[in-house]
C-alpha cells in the first residue's frame, strides 16, 4: 500500500472497522478505507501530526495532483503557501515541497477525508461519515492548540459526521472545540475559490 510516496506494509494497520482501518508509517496515521487497504496503487497524502503542535491544518481531502506528487497543497495555483509564508507563521519560507518540514516548526497537516479527487465534490457522504471521526480520533490524540480547517466545507462536515451537529460555520474563531483546541476557520485555498 502506497500512503502518498511512501510504501505501508499491511501489519501496518493499527485499527479498523467494517468501514475503515487506520494505518501508520513512520510519517504518520493514515485513516483509509477497508476496500483501500486491499487495494495496492492507492495514493494519498501521509499526516503529519504528533504531539505539541501549535496549529494543525486541515484540508477537506488531497487533491488529485497533490496526492499525485505527494505534498500538501502543491497545486501552483493553490493559495496556500504564499497565504501561510505571507503570514510569518513559519520561520522561514515553506513550500509544497517542503512541507514535511513543518513539523520542525510545530505545524501539522491533514484532511478529513483521505482519499484524493480532482475537487471536494467528487467526494461521497461515505468518505466524510468515515473519515471525520478518524479524524476526530487524531486531534484528540495529538491536542494541537489550534486546528485550522480550510475552508467551511471542510469544518462543516467534520461538524456533521465526527459532532453529529448540523451547522453554518462562518470563517474566524469557531465557538466550538475539539478537547482543548481551539478551532478556526480559514477560507479554502483552492484555485477553485480563487474568487474569495
Amino acid at each position: 500500500l502506497v500512503d502518498g510516496h511512501h510504501v505501508v506494509h499491511a501489519y501496518d494497520v493499527v485499527g479498523h472497522s467494517l468501514d475503515s482501518a487506520v494505518v501508520v508509517s513512520k510519517y504518520g496515521r493514515v485513516c483509509l478505507s477497508t476496500a483501500q487497504v486491499r487495494t495496492t496503487s492507492l495514493k494519498t497524502l501521509p499526516d503529519y501530526l504528533e504531539h505539541g503542535l501549535d496549529v494543525v491544518f486541515v484540508g477537506i481531502n488531497p487533491g488529485a495532483y497533490s496526492a499525485e506528487v505527494g505534498h500538501y497543497f502543491a497545486t501552483p495555483q493553490n493559495r496556500f503557501w504564499p497565504a501561510v509564508n505571507g503570514s510569518r507563521l513559519f520561520t522561514r519560507p515553506l513550500n509544497a515541497s517542503t512541507d514535511h518540514l513543518a513539523l520542525a516548526q510545530r505545524v501539522g497537516f491533514t484532511d478529513v477525508v483521505k482519499r484524493p479527487s480532482n475537487s471536494a465534490s467528487k467526494l461521497r457522504v461515505g468518505d466524510c461519515r468515515t473519515g471525520a471521526p478518524v479524524l476526530k480520533e487524531k486531534l484528540m490524540e495529538y491536542r494541537p492548540l489550534i486546528v485550522c480547517f480550510q475552508g467551511v466545507t471542510a469544518y462543516k462536515n467534520y461538524l456533521r459526521h465526527a459532532e453529529e451537529i448540523e451547522a453554518r460555520p462562518e470563517l474566524g474563531l469557531q465557538p466550538e472545540s475539539i478537547g482543548e483546541s481551539a478551532v478556526f476557520v480559514v477560507p479554502n485555498p483552492s484555485p477553485a475559490n480563487a474568487s474569495y
